[in-house]
């Protein structure tokens, strides 16, 4: 699989552009610590294909963990307008060209490139590792190269592992509210679907209060999907731990994403594909929701028009400092 590292005197980023232009890695130097969510399947390349009886199950099989661009939809598959779009979109299943690496004044970049097949989207991926701070930047461009405007989402699919999904982790945001997913349920799930409450100080299905901020130990299975909203002009949201000594705070534009999806798989799921072994968190700054692909966005008219040539531009920003340093947003 093709690998291109960037690494720079505070973090060391692999990215994957041959699948779906993967920011698979994001180790903090300092610590040693990589961010990022890794399945426990790893790549299968070089292994037999595995029949997948639909797109969930084929985005499952060669999710590796990471962060992806979901677009032109994210979420459930769906057919809308007279296109079927799969499990979180198209973008994160294609194979991304990459240009060469470059050096510039603030840092280490490379660009990689894709054309969609089910929709005229020309995508853009920038990745930028920077020397003057502990930070990497991921800038998305949309491209509509077709002649009519069309409907679209885009979700960043940023998934946390290592100790950010501790119980020494505590979750901060600059949203307002809290919107818990209406279809998403299970027995570890504290939330009553479709429930509106503040953030982070809400109330479980017993009427008990609940910081959703507080990560719970690990003998207390969650899993939770919801949607944080209520973003100022620049949305935030920042993961610390005090044990490993870090804090992460990622930092994009509300105008062009003014939804973060919040999920938490912790050792809750049983079955196919997290048999309960699995701990993640994904905070996941979206232009959309709720997550039931673009057909879902649509009816609840949170989905973005794209005019004939126009391009949406979309910029997230990760700082890695330690937990003791004043926190900067």
């Amino acid at each position: 699989m093709e690998r291109v590292e960037l690494a720079g005197p505070h973090l060391r980023v692999v990215v994957l552009p041959r699948h779906g232009a993967d920011v698979h890695s994001i180790e903090d130097l300092r610590t040693g610590v990589d961010v990022l969510f890794k399945t426990a399947w790893g790549s299968h390349e070089g292994s037999p294909h595995l029949h997948a009886p639909d797109s969930v199950v084929g985005w499952s099989d060669h999710y590796l963990g990471g962060w992806q661009l979901l677009t032109p939809s994210a979420g459930d598959a769906c057919s809308y307008q007279g296109v079927w779009h799969p499990y979180h979109g198209e973008a994160c299943m294609s194979a991304w060209s990459c240009h060469p690496v470059e050096r510039h004044a603030r840092g280490t970049r490379v660009t990689m490139s894709t054309r969609l097949r089910r929709y005229p989207f020309r995508l853009e991926r920038t990745v930028d590792v920077l020397d003057t701070e502990p930070a990497v930047e991921v800038t998305d461009v949309i491209v509509n190269e077709g002649r009519d405007p069309l409907p679209a989402m885009w979700t960043e699919h940023l998934v946390f592992g290592g100790p950010f999904v501790s119980p020494n982790c505590v979750i901060a945001s600059g949203a307002a509210s809290f919107s818990a997913d209406r279809a998403y349920d299970g027995p570890f799930n504290p939330l009553a679907p479709g429930i509106d409450t503040g953030w982070p100080d809400a109330h479980d299905r017993d009427g008990r209060p609940l910081d959703l901020g507080q990560i719970p130990a690990i003998t207390k299975p969650r899993q939770l999907l919801g949607y944080l909203r209520g973003f100022a002009e620049q949305a935030w949201f920042s993961l610390t731990d005090d044990t490993a000594d870090l804090r992460l705070l990622a930092t994009w534009s509300s105008a062009q994403m003014p939804f973060a999806w919040l999920w938490q798989e912790l050792n809750a799921s049983a079955g196919y594909p997290w048999y309960g072994t699995t701990r993640a968190i994904g905070i996941e700054p979206s232009s959309s929701m709720p997550a039931k692909g673009i057909a879902g966005a649509a009816a609840a008219n949170t989905h973005r028009i794209i005019a004939a040539g126009a391009s949406e531009s979309v910029r997230v920003k990760l700082v890695l400092t330690p937990a003791t340093a004043p926190a900067r947003r």
